[in-house]
């Protein structure tokens, strides 16, 4: 869905005629490294087409919006991603056409971080232990098959990722910037999507008690508004509550509660990006019933209350209907 660095002229359409409205912006941050960023509406429904030719590695971040891409050209298993508001994805697919289905009333904002083999090869100075194990052989220049996944994204990298956003909206003028959060983003989710340890820690739990927290994370991340509690987690995943809180601090640098606690505020702050909620609705689809407190968790995280951010929002959804982003003129697929 982004227009090619390397091939300006590349083929994008939507239903069947070329839509300006939904080319992203393209940066190039430095030798190897490009960001896009999509903010639009959709005002009926598109289906948007891109041919990618360049041999990069595709990181993308889904704010707000959901869509489904299909990838032309890809091996069967590797054809087809659904994407939702939290999900993070990583793809290295060669030469492809990719295909997105996108819904009418849509409001989308997408995040994609674009690297070639060799720039992040020298990026990380030669020691993949970082990088997921399917992925070390593009960088080391071997053959390597079609790679795709999608994951939700841990909360850090979710607010890494808001943040580089609206940075990203600031123009060229920011790139030194954009180029410093780009970075950061890109190794706290390589982090992730390699099951690293948070910096600074040791590793006291072994391979088994680490999946058991993983599952216990899922557990949580699965419906943030009704959790279990500590001790039925504990049971439901087979592990001591000290192992479990231990875990956490291991894998992700924060407590249990602290990790649920930033999945909640996260997925307020996309559920006022996508509209059509209010502040007792949002607070309410999170777990929080106490509207005090949630209000104050909101101001603490993100230093605005979540009424002045849902009314910003909202303006800035009507500014860009105004600046001819909305693509209520894509022809109906």
């Amino acid at each position: 869905m982004r227009q090619d660095a390397a091939n300006p002229s590349g083929a994008q359409k939507a239903g069947g005629a070329q839509s300006r409205a939904a080319r992203p912006e393209e940066i190039e941050l430095r030798p190897g490294l490009w960001c896009s960023l999509l903010e639009c509406e959709t005002g009926a429904d598109m289906r948007v087409e891109h041919e990618f030719a360049s041999d990069r590695i595709d990181f993308g971040f889904v704010l707000s919006g959901s869509f489904e891409a299909r990838f032309k050209g890809a091996r069967p298993g590797f054809a087809l991603a659904r994407s939702a508001p939290g999900i993070g994805g990583l793809k290295h697919l060669g030469p492809h056409c990719a295909v997105a289905e996108i819904a009418r009333g849509e409001r989308l904002r997408l995040l994609h971080l674009h690297v070639s083999p060799e720039a992040l090869h020298a990026l990380l100075r030669g020691d993949l232990s970082a990088v997921p194990v399917e992925l070390r052989p593009v960088l080391e220049g071997g053959a390597c098959g079609d790679l795709l996944r999608t994951a939700p994204m841990d909360p850090a990298v979710l607010g890494a990722a808001h943040q580089m956003f609206c940075h990203g909206g600031c123009g060229r003028a920011s790139c030194l910037m954009l180029e410093g959060k780009a970075l950061e983003l890109l190794a706290m989710q390589l982090n992730s999507l390699s099951g690293g340890a948070a910096p600074g820690r040791g590793a006291p739990l072994g391979h088994r008690d680490l999946r058991a927290v993983r599952e216990a994370r899922d557990i949580l991340v699965s419906d943030v508004a009704h959790t279990p509690s500590l001790p039925e987690l504990s049971r439901q995943v087979g592990l001591g509550l000290q192992k479990l809180q231990a875990g956490f601090q291991q894998l992700y640098g924060t407590t249990l509660y602290g990790y649920l606690k930033e999945c909640r505020l996260q997925k307020a702050r996309m559920l006022f990006d996508s509209g059509g909620m209010n502040v007792s609705e949002v607070a309410w689809e999170i777990g929080y019933t106490n509207l005090s407190h949630f209000s104050a968790a909101f101001r603490r995280r993100f230093g605005v209350l979540p009424k002045q951010y849902s009314r910003a929002q909202q303006r800035g959804w009507r500014s860009s209907a105004a600046s001819g982003q909305v693509l209520a003129q894509a022809v109906a697929s």
